[in-house]
């Protein structure tokens, strides 16, 4: 499935790749601040024009929480509504943060995430491994662009300065994979931590084996 020998580079995604996320901690503390039940506000809640604004960095943040304190009946302050909005992220994938701590010594490693700056404020607190893992994050914000649209991956190819098929690229979200494949990169859609682990094992074994090749035995008489 994937051509190793001519990569030279890996890009993650962090929420629900690098970073466990769940959205449930996040309504169920916007509920205290509103007439809406967790589920109700979970039904309500979806990834309209401005939260895709707010990821892109063309609205400010002030701007986006008044579009959720009215969409979801919240009486909630803006440092309230970030409070619960941080409540995303419990901490890293430690499985997956080891494996790229083993790797990115032998291959530049990259992080690509659509988000915002509350969110990137608060992961870099709450997961302090991040900033070590990468040689760069790309985040939605301050990027311009966000994933899918195919001028986001351009943009980070362009910065990585490397060619698509030379990418492996990890994510949770099948249009952003499908987005990828498109620019010819080689992607793995994430539905667990070991999607990642068992092909960054692979590469590794591939590396291992070009350079340390096993010699044949000279025959025995």
């Amino acid at each position: 499935m994937f051509d190793f020998k001519i990569i030279r580079a890996l890009l993650f995604d962090l929420g629900g790749v690098v970073i466990e996320i769940g959205f449930d901690r996040v309504f169920d503390s916007w509920s205290k601040h509103s007439s809406l039940n967790p589920e109700q506000i979970r039904d309500l809640f979806y990834f309209d024009e401005p939260y895709q604004q707010h990821e892109r960095g063309e609205i400010e943040p002030e701007i986006y929480y008044e579009h959720i304190r009215s969409s979801l009946n919240l009486t909630a302050t803006n440092k309230q509504i970030e409070l619960g909005w941080n409540k995303i992220f419990s901490g890293e994938i430690d499985s997956v943060v080891k494996q790229i701590k083993d790797i990115k010594n032998k291959i530049p490693c990259y992080a690509f995430t659509n988000t915002n700056r509350a969110h990137q404020n608060a992961w870099e607190i709450c997961c302090p491994s991040i900033s070590l893992l990468f040689k760069r994050v790309f985040s939605s914000w301050k990027l311009g662009f966000r994933k899918p649209d195919p001028a986001a991956f351009r943009a980070v190819l362009d910065s990585m300065q490397v060619n698509g098929n030379e990418v492996i690229f990890f994510d949770d979200t099948e249009e952003n994979i499908t987005a990828a494949e498109s620019l010819g990169l080689q992607a793995q859609l994430v539905k667990s931590s070991c999607d990642i682990t068992n092909i960054l094992s692979r590469l590794e074994e591939y590396w291992d084996y070009k350079e340390y090749p096993t010699v044949p035995r000279a025959p025995t008489s």
